[in-house]
């Protein structure tokens, strides 16, 4: 169990630093500020939503959530109606191939790392069949903001795949200053989200350990672990976006898929066969 919690603990480092990262490429790119002043303020944002509790956070991730939706649905349907025809010419340009085989796997990998902590929303559940709709919700709940993107991006490929943050060629492409602003400010709030569920995901985790063990986690530990894992993702995030994706993710989502879901499939079909028999 070790073994997943080494490398469970590295992949929120590594995403914490990216969060810092590309917002302090958002910060310079669309508002000409420093790049450490971006770091700071989602850090900053981050602590100050973890401070505020778990019934901040849940209100603050859900309503976002919508904010989210709507500034993508207008992106994507605006970089159809400007890149439609690079759209549908990059899908054509060139066979598939395989390497989307391996790199499926490693984005898996690295997203299965919070399914633990994610189970921690489990109380918020009365029934099974709430468990159950919940759960077919999450997957495309979460995958279409990354589809409405992905495909726009296809119209500026190969060109794009030069870009640190391709949000931000996009947004250029379409030009319109207002609407740059209000999606960058959006997705600062994305990233925001991103690292807030991270830590608290934790912090629930090592409640529930006390809790197991008859014990109540300690008033200042959830500050502390924050604030830890705040300093090591803002030293992190000095490595730069780009080295922080290609590396960090790679490695690390290897070190999930070889300790928690190889093992857990098999246990799962197991117990599966044994319930139903």
């Amino acid at each position: 169990w070790w073994l997943f919690e080494a490398s469970y603990i590295g992949l929120l480092l590594v995403v914490l630093a990216v969060v810092a990262a590309a917002s302090g490429e958002i910060m310079r790119d669309t508002f000409g500020l420093s790049y450490w002043s971006g770091v700071l303020a989602v850090m900053l944002a981050v602590g100050g939503l973890i401070f505020g509790g778990g019934r901040l956070i849940e209100r603050a991730l859900s309503l976002w959530s919508f904010v989210l939706y709507g500034i993508y649905i207008v992106f994507f349907i605006w970089c159809l109606g400007s890149l439609g025809d690079d759209i549908s010419a990059g899908l054509n340009m060139a066979p598939v191939g395989s390497g989307w085989i391996m790199s499926g796997l490693l984005y898996a990998g690295y997203n299965l790392a919070v399914m633990p902590p994610v189970l921690a929303v489990l109380r918020l559940h009365n029934t099974s069949r709430e468990t159950i709709i919940a759960g077919a919700l999450t997957g495309p709940i979460a995958m279409i903001p990354g589809l409405l993107f992905y495909l726009p991006m296809i119209g500026l490929y190969p060109e794009i795949l030069e870009a640190t943050v391709p949000a931000t060629v996009l947004l250029e492409t379409l030009g319109s200053r207002p609407f740059q602003i209000a999606f960058q400010i959006v997705l600062f709030g994305t990233l925001i989200e991103t690292g807030t569920g991270l830590i608290h995901g934790l912090n629930e985790r090592v409640a529930g350990l006390h809790q197991d063990q008859g014990k109540e986690m300690p008033a200042w530990m959830r500050p502390t672990v924050a604030i830890g894992l705040l300093v090591l993702g803002t030293a992190i995030s000095s490595f730069g976006l780009t080295d922080l994706i290609a590396q960090g993710y790679g490695t690390l989502s290897y070190g999930v898929l070889a300790y928690y879901v190889v093992p857990v499939i098999p246990i799962a079909i197991w117990r599966f066969r044994n319930k139903a028999g």
